[in-house]
């Protein structure tokens, strides 16, 4: 596995830090809609997150790939490290939901970085 499509351990901290919770729940309901997932308020963490889109990443390679690549594409997850992840095929849908979850944190952190002037 290329450790390059999992979350960082700086990035999971940052994220883990209980002063960053509003981006956890951000991140949270977003790919919780994306990807048409349980009510999102009842996932408390990203850990939690990762197992149901995990499940849900599964069910689209196996029944609906073009769904899924769209939606892939939607959120602009990056395609080389889609590619990657398909290549590794007894983790696939692992690697997705750790690349759909990091993309959607850096999305947060960057409009917030830039709303707020700095």
């Amino acid at each position: 596995m290329n450790k390059s499509l999992k979350c960082s351990d700086h990035q999971m901290k940052k994220v883990k830090n209980p002063d960053n919770q509003g981006q956890v729940t951000k991140v949270i309901y977003q790919v919780a809609k994306d990807f048409s997932l349980a009510p999102a308020g009842n996932l408390l963490n990203l850990e939690q997150l990762q197992i149901l889109l995990k499940d849900q990443i599964q069910h689209l390679i196996d029944h609906d790939l073009e769904r899924l690549m769209n939606g892939l594409y939607r959120i602009d997850v990056d395609e080389y490290k889609v590619k990657e992840a398909f290549a590794d095929e007894t983790q696939t849908a692992d690697l997705l939901a750790s690349l759909v979850i990091q993309r959607e944190l850096e999305k947060i952190i960057s409009r917030r970085k830039y709303s707020s002037g700095g």
